[in-house]
């Protein structure tokens, strides 16, 4: 799949496209130091994220709205709800 062909160690990652989650496997492609961006959608209406990634994992920042169509394996597992 798309997610286990990139090689390891990115310093930046750019997802140029809408997404819901980031799979742990692009996640982990990122260096100590490194940043990712991507649009995270919440249905219509979208926000651009920049992740900073730590020995502790990433933590996201809002930078301003967005919006564009969610990439395919990117979207949140559809879970039952009332």
């Amino acid at each position: 799949s798309l997610h286990d062909a990139l090689p390891i160690s990115y310093d930046v990652i750019l997802i140029q496209g809408g997404v819901e989650t980031v799979p742990e496997a692009i996640l982990s492609q990122l260096k100590t130091g490194g940043r990712i961006a991507c649009i995270f959608m919440d249905g219509a209406l979208g926000e651009v994220r920049v992740g900073y990634k730590d020995d502790h994992g990433v933590s996201w920042r809002a930078d301003f709205n967005a919006g564009a169509p969610v990439l395919k394996g990117f979207a949140r597992e559809k879970a039952f709800q009332l």
